[in-house]
């Protein structure tokens, strides 16, 4: 495990506090609503990754920082990638290798993982009340929104 301390950037609705909003009851490294926090490493990679879930018509997002020091942090970066489907897993109820791989880590007492997704660097953190301070800054996302992955990356 490493040490990580900077920024985590992600994008928000206005209004959105990822600290005080109520967990989702699944994501891509947790389920049956265990708390974490998804973020990326730099204002781009968090506007970059947004983009994979904002939709023509959906309200603006603010991209917001949080600081954080993360002293028992899993490093995926220079892993395979994982699959990136664990919805359509969990719904056909085949295992979910994502899952499996956080709950190990949570196991560890681990306080995050991070890991590369194209060219965005990516963070979850276990225990977002515990971890993170929102530093308050707030951008506007640009404008732009690339509906193909592959677009991000070009």
């Amino acid at each position: 495990m490493i040490e990580y301390t900077g920024l985590y950037w992600c994008a928000l609705l206005p209004g959105e506090d990822p600290l005080t909003t109520p967990q989702t009851e699944a994501g891509l490294f947790h389920h049956d609503f265990q708390p974490a926090f998804y973020a990326a490493t730099s204002a781009q990679g968090a506007e970059l990754l947004a983009h994979l879930t904002t939709a023509p018509g959906d309200p603006p997002r603010l991209l917001a920082a949080y600081q954080a020091h993360a002293t028992r942090v899993v490093d995926l970066r220079a892993e395979p990638a994982l699959p990136l489907d664990w919805s359509a897993r969990a719904t056909a109820g085949d295992r979910v290798p994502s899952w499996e791989r956080a709950d190990a880590a949570r196991a560890a007492k681990a306080t995050a993982m991070i890991w590369r997704t194209g060219a965005a660097e990516q963070i979850v953190v276990f225990a977002p009340r515990h971890l993170l301070r929102d530093t308050g800054l707030r951008y506007p996302m640009a404008l732009a929104n690339p509906r193909d992955e592959r677009d991000m990356y070009r």
